[in-house]
């Protein structure tokens, strides 16, 4: 099935799209646009982490801009070149021997270099690969990013509602510091619905959460709401981080521990599907970490 796939793949003639290019092109545009009619907690989360990354990076209003003046010449154009220079990269899971996993994937690259006149399938060294880095945020400096989702003549009564997505980057990332993050996350995620969202009604969508990012560990406080603007929703998040750090340094050895061990026991959680151990194992190989046994690493790391 899957060679079957890139045959159809290599032997796809682009001019027969020609009677629905107009269609096809107007779906995207339109998907491209309703980005900013999404909605804004995950329309600013979207932008935030934009922002951090480096490479195959644009805005969605350079995309907007470009598809608007894509035409079927340009389509035609790009397909002659596209094949000329691929690169693959492959992750199998499942119920697979190595050797028809190797077989798979040799009978697919023959079909490309086949159809490219013998040209010859040669294996990317790892420096070869490009790759998408974290931007490092200076210490003691703060990036602020805004954009209006709410378009011309529209009222705000329309679009009542903003987002923000604050972002914080650990300054070291090491395994340990890694599962600390998500002992912070265990420790917060509670306070922080509480106060911002029972407490405060500050919006329908509130939460934080560790994120690993490129090998990078960060934290970030989302919220959307309708009774607020972004302003004043840093502000109150700022204010919950400092009413928390007392509270950190005083926690007891016993309710750290306890945190410790909620989080060790969602690490050492056996995945339940075939899928979510696919998923660690590409979220791997996509940050080129390649700790496939990553969960056997939390007791190393606390007692180091």
């Amino acid at each position: 099935m899957l060679t079957k796939f890139f045959e159809k793949l290599i032997d796809f003639k682009p001019e027969e799209l020609g009677a629905i290019f107009k269609d096809l092109h107007y779906e995207e545009l339109q998907t491209a646009k309703n980005f900013i009619k999404g909605k804004p907690y995950i329309t600013a989360r979207n932008l935030g982490e934009s922002f951090v990354r480096t490479g195959n990076n644009y805005h969605i209003d350079k995309k907007i801009e470009t598809l608007s003046r894509l035409t079927f010449d340009d389509f035609l154009a790009f397909h002659r070149i596209a094949l000329q220079r691929i690169r693959f990269l492959w992750f199998f899971s499942g119920n697979l021997r190595e050797n028809e996993v190797l077989e798979t994937v040799t009978k697919i690259e023959d079909i490309f270099a086949n159809k490219r006149h013998g040209a010859k399938i040669i294996a990317l060294e790892s420096h070869e690969i490009p790759e998408i880095r974290v931007v490092q945020i200076p210490d003691e400096t703060t990036w602020l990013y805004e954009y209006n989702l709410r378009r011309e003549n529209q009222s705000e009564a329309a679009n009542p509602n903003s987002g923000i997505f604050q972002l914080y980057q650990v300054k070291a990332h090491t395994d340990k510091t890694r599962m600390l993050n998500d002992v912070l996350d265990n420790y917060l995620r509670e306070a922080f619905f509480d106060q911002l969202r029972t407490n405060e009604q500050l919006g329908y969508v509130v939460y934080s959460r560790a994120l690993l990012f490129r090998g990078t560990s960060q934290f970030c406080f989302v919220i959307q709401s309708d009774v607020k603007w972004p302003f004043f929703l840093r502000q109150r998040i700022q204010s919950f981080i400092d009413g928390l750090k007392e509270k950190v340094q005083n926690l007891s050895d016993e309710e750290y521990h306890k945190y410790i061990e909620s989080v060790k026991t969602e690490y050492l959680q056996k995945p339940l599907q075939l899928i979510e151990e696919a998923e660690r194992h590409w979220e791997e190989i996509k940050t080129q970490q390649y700790f496939f046994n990553r969960s056997n690493l939390f007791d190393v790391s606390y007692q180091s």
